[in-house]
This record gives C-alpha cells, structure tokens and sequence, in this order.
C-alpha cells in the first residue's frame, strides 16, 4: 500500500543529487547550476554533487546544455567486504523507491584502486551488481506476500546506478553511493539526431564548444565548413536564440502526452501533486521561452552555413536540421573545403575535422590539417577560426598556425583541444 498523495505545498527541503557530464565540461556545467539558483555543490571530475529542492534538480533536467544524466542519492553507506553491500541493502525500504510492478536494472561504477583495504573482491562490477540485485529482490519479497520486480535490461522504468569509491580517506572502508537515474536517455540526446554520420559530436561536448565561442563572440556569422550532421550548427543555434536543449521533449511531453523523462514514472514524482503541478508550469516556461527564441531568429543578427564534400553527411544534416525545427536558419551545401572561399568580409569559422584514427596514416593527418590551417590564413582573413580535435601532436605540429587560446575536453576517452585562431 503506498502512501497518500501529497498535496500540500512542501517546505523547500534539500535533497542530495549528481549531475554527469562529460570530463572538462565541469566549470560550464557550475555555470549552469549557478543560473538556476544552485549553490551547494561539490565538483568532481565528470561531475557534480549537489544539494537543493527536487524541483531545481528537475530544472537542471530541462535546462541543462552540458549534462549527460542527474541522479537522485538514495544512500550512503560504506562496506569493507562485498557482502555487506548485500546486508546494507536489505535495510532499505525499496518499496517507497518503486513498486513491485515496476521492472528495473542495475549498473555498478568502480573507482580507484583497491588501495589498503585487507579485503578481498571489488573489482568484478557484474558480481556486485548481483549482489545488489539480490537484496532488493530478497527484500521487496519480504515486504510483499514474496513477490518482487523483475529486472529489464533494455528498457527498464527505474534504473539505479550503484557508484563505489575504492580510494577513499579511510583506509578500511570503500563509499557507496546508490543513485536513481532521473533522465532515462541522457540528455545529450535531445532528438534531432535520428540519422548519424562518421563519429559525430555528442550534443553536449557539441554544446560545450559552441557555448565556448558564442560567449567570446555573441550574434554573428558562422561558418562550419566540415558539417558533418550538423550537431555544432544545431547546438549554436540553440545557444543563440535561447531555445531549451530540452524543447523537442517538452513538446512530446506537453502536447503528445508521451513521457521523455525516467522521473515521471517514479514514485516521489507520482505521489507528490505539489511536485508534479511545479514541474507542468515549469516546463510550459521553458517551452514558451524556446517558441520565442524561434520567433524571434528572423530578427537576430544570427547567420549559420554549413558545408560538406560528403553527400550522405549533407543528407544526414538535413535530415537533423529539419528534426531540430531550424532548416529555415541554418543553410547547407556541398563543398570542398579547400576551395571555400569566405562568403563574408568577416566572421567565424567553426570546425570538427576528422581525428588522426578517422584519416589513418600519419602522413595523411599532418597534411590534412596543414592544408586545413593554410587554407584558413591565406582565404580567410579578419576571421576567427576555431578547430576542435584530438590532443595528438602529429596534429597540433602541423596546422600552421598559432593558438589564441585553446580549451581541453575529453570526447569519451580521447583527450581533445578547442583552439582558436586569430586570421589576419
């Protein structure tokens, strides 16, 4: 039997949270917490911890650029053997988490290393997960006339991540951290990429770079002369306008009465009206406010134009850019990189080339890229241009050209470099 709905207006009582992100992306997504009034955070690298209302936590979800995924903390607790991840769990009232009818998975996250501790274990994530499993299946049977929920890897509606710490300060005890995961898809997928090229940008690294440039120089031309499927164009234009990266969801969630978000279907969600009334007016503000930064592009000193040598990759922009509801902002055609010539006096390139392990051969790298950086000074004059790609020296040695300043992402487990050039 679950509890009674509440309908009464909530104290603001903070609750504990982790916002993902990807690794060097961590100052952008402090700024993004900052903007919706967050203030008790502690970053980590890929990460964030922070305290606040739930219905922030939500707000990140909605407005959020630079996250992968939030998760709500359940517990904390610490072990020294793996089994007592089992007794831990089996104290935990897992049915006020979800119910008996809901499916789940579980994913366990190790950290570190095993450091001191004496114990033995703490490296297969599978087996403890097992152990996990076990004892919210052992206890929701104790709790429930012996049923229990059945585990779905594929599309499960609750999922909850299990993050174990293996260096932590005291010498005999590893942290565990439980975690509902809030999202569901990560939030880096926001919708319009249905079709993908050759190794393209996540949305949220994409959002990064673009945040990046558009910060250092606001309403302009911009110029992607090595599209691709448009994710840098996409996110710019998104930026640019003030259009939520969350706005395609709302529209499934306001208007086609289609859940995008694991919460919706979770019970401190479901069992809480104030809550849920909170989040509807939230999300028709965000949707407004994305309705008017499309009106309003018409009016903006914005201009985008992307170009590709590569047929299927323009098909695949297209495609996305229709998706995105911006086939009217962002224009698109084939061309040769190295026979562009600026179609302004003035403006900004932006660019992805291919990494070293897309080209190939060492020798095809460094003349790619020097060409790329010749082609750049000698046609582009009074331009700005800012290439993202991989740390690789063979790389950073052959483009011709000296950094103005450069920024550090990583782009899964590749180190990678945003650099900005001055053209004169």
């Amino acid at each position: 039997m679950h509890k009674s709905k509440s309908t009464k207006k909530p104290a603001k009582q903070k609750e504990s949270f982790f916002v993902s992100c990807p690794k060097g992306m961590e100052t952008l997504l402090e700024e993004e917490l900052k903007a919706i009034h967050i203030s008790d955070y502690q970053t980590f690298w890929g990460g964030i911890e922070f305290s606040c209302p739930t219905i922030n936590a939500l707000e990140l979800i909605l407005s959020s650029r630079m996250a992968s995924k939030v998760y709500k903390i359940l517990y904390k607790f610490e072990v020294g053997q793996e089994q007592e991840i089992y007794q831990r769990a089996m104290e935990i009232k897992w049915k006020a988490i979800f119910s008996v009818n809901q499916s789940f998975k579980l994913t366990t996250n190790l950290k570190g290393n095993k450091g001191p501790i004496g114990a033995k274990g703490f490296s297969n994530s599978v087996f403890l997960s097992q152990l996990l499993k076990d004892a919210i299946a052992d206890r929701f049977r104790k709790d429930c006339d012996n049923k229990r929920p059945s585990v779905e890897l594929t599309a499960p509606d609750i999922s909850i991540q299990m993050y174990i710490n293996l260096s932590g300060s005291n010498e005999k005890k590893h942290q565990v951290s439980l975690m509902l995961d809030l999202c569901g898809d990560a939030l880096s997928k926001r919708g319009y990429h249905q079709l993908t090229g050759h190794a393209p940008l996540k949305e949220n690294l994409a959002a990064a770079i673009a945040k990046i440039i558009y910060d250092k120089n606001k309403n302009n031309f911009y110029l992607d002369p090595l599209c691709g499927s448009g994710t840098l164009l996409v996110e710019m234009a998104l930026i640019a306008l003030g259009i939520a990266p969350s706005y395609l969801k709302l529209n499934q969630y306001l208007n086609h009465d289609f859940n995008p978000w694991a919460f919706l279907d979770h019970l401190f969600y479901k069992n809480d009206e104030y809550l849920k009334k909170s989040f509807k007016k939230l999300a028709l503000q965000y949707f407004e406010k994305s309705n008017l930064g499309f009106k309003s592009a018409p009016k903006q000193e914005l201009e985008l134009i992307g170009s590709d040598i590569d047929s299927n990759s323009l098909y695949i922009c297209q495609q996305n850019l229709k998706l995105a509801k911006l086939s009217n902002l962002v224009r698109v055609s084939k061309k040769d990189v190295f026979t562009l010539l600026p179609p302004r006096e003035k403006g900004i390139i932006l660019c992805n080339p291919p990494y070293g392990q897309r080209l190939g051969q060492k020798d095809e790298i460094g003349m790619f890229y020097r060409d790329l950086g010749d082609h750049f000074k000698f046609k582009f004059p009074g331009y700005k241009a800012y290439i993202f790609t991989e740390t690789d020296k063979e790389i950073l040695k052959a483009i011709p050209l000296r950094p103005s300043q450069k920024w550090k992402f990583f782009n899964g487990n590749i180190e990678c470099v945003l650099l900005e050039f001055e053209l004169y």
